[in-house]
């Protein structure tokens, strides 16, 4: 009966919720569901945890350092392999931050493409990692995104071209013209 009261009410979203990458929205109606019943304190915690994430800081960190290397500069998963390479006398132009094998070896460029397009649209903090198709090569490239906030205030599902999908009219109606891979944008011939 709780979710019946809540939907009489309008199935009010919370507004203090942290973004959470694609279950944002999600944590929005949870939120308010429970708001709505006064139970308070729904993901307070967040920003705590995420601190405890080993996985959320080695990303952070490796995504931090390559947007200090190249911007927003596109690079193939060969050209970032390469660029983590060893110069015999040299610091490591990474800083110990590039992916690598259980024993500690760089990834192939195979590997590396894998498991950077399992991280496409993720943020970490205030950096994402994104990708577009090469229309030339048909090679994946992989770019940073950096904003100077902490997390987009609130994310929404990419249309195309990049431009925002339109805020929902319904609980949990999905976007009209929802692409096929909203994290993945063609580059102009």
């Amino acid at each position: 009966m709780p979710v019946l009261d809540w939907t009489r009410a309008g199935a009010p979203k919370a507004k203090n919720v942290p973004a959470m990458r694609q279950f944002t929205r999600w944590a929005q109606y949870l939120g308010g569901l429970l708001e709505h019943h006064q139970v308070p304190g729904f993901l307070s915690n967040a920003d705590e945890a995420r601190d405890l994430d080993d996985d959320y800081a080695e990303w952070r960190a490796f995504l931090l350092r390559w947007h200090d290397l190249y911007g927003d500069q596109r690079r193939s998963a060969a050209e970032l392999r390469s660029s983590a390479e060893p110069d015999i006398g040299m610091p490591d132009r990474w800083e110990g931050t590039f992916p690598t094998t259980a024993a500690g070896r760089l990834l192939t460029p195979k590997s590396l493409g894998r498991i950077l397009t399992g991280q496409i649209g993720r943020w970490r903090g205030n950096v994402v990692l994104r990708s577009e198709i090469d229309t030339h090569t048909r090679a994946r490239t992989y770019y940073i995104e950096h904003t100077p906030n902490p997390e987009p205030a609130e994310a929404k599902p990419a249309g195309p071209e990049g431009v925002n999908a339109p805020e929902e009219t319904g609980l949990f109606q999905e976007p009209q013209n929802k692409p096929a891979n909203p994290q993945t944008r063609q580059t102009p011939p």
